[in-house]
């Protein structure tokens, strides 16, 4: 190998992509919450930090994570994905498995913007 030759992908956080490669598929963190496993004493801190962490607005968790029109708590909600694994390490801390959590989750991103993406799928 030149030393002007690259791979193609070095990996998820060495560098970006080369030009030549038009898509890849990364493993990404989802969060998932169970409102109906968190106490309404928790919800005015959790929420803010989960309005930050997902792009939602607190007024759409406030109205998700709390009692439904039925009487009920939603069981499991997905709130983001395609999150920073640090990010979303600093908020599911504190809280169990069957609370909150993660899933990795296969993301497919163009360098090339659109161009590849009708061919490859």
């Amino acid at each position: 190998m030149s030393e002007n030759s690259r791979t193609l992908w070095h990996g998820r956080f060495e560098g970006g992509p080369a030009e030549e490669l038009l898509a890849y598929t990364v493993s990404l963190p989802a969060l998932y919450i169970n409102p109906s496993a968190i106490k309404d004493d928790q919800l005015p801190t959790l929420i803010p930090r989960l309005a930050t962490l997902t792009g939602r607005t607190e007024a759409w968790l406030t109205e998700h994570l709390g009692v439904q029109p039925n009487g009920t708590k939603l069981v499991e909600l997905r709130l983001a994905d395609g999150l920073d694994p640090a990010s979303v390490l600093d908020v599911t801390q504190g809280f169990r498995r069957d609370q909150l959590w993660t899933q990795e989750e296969p993301q497919r991103f163009y360098p090339g913007k659109s161009a590849g993406a009708p061919l490859l799928g």
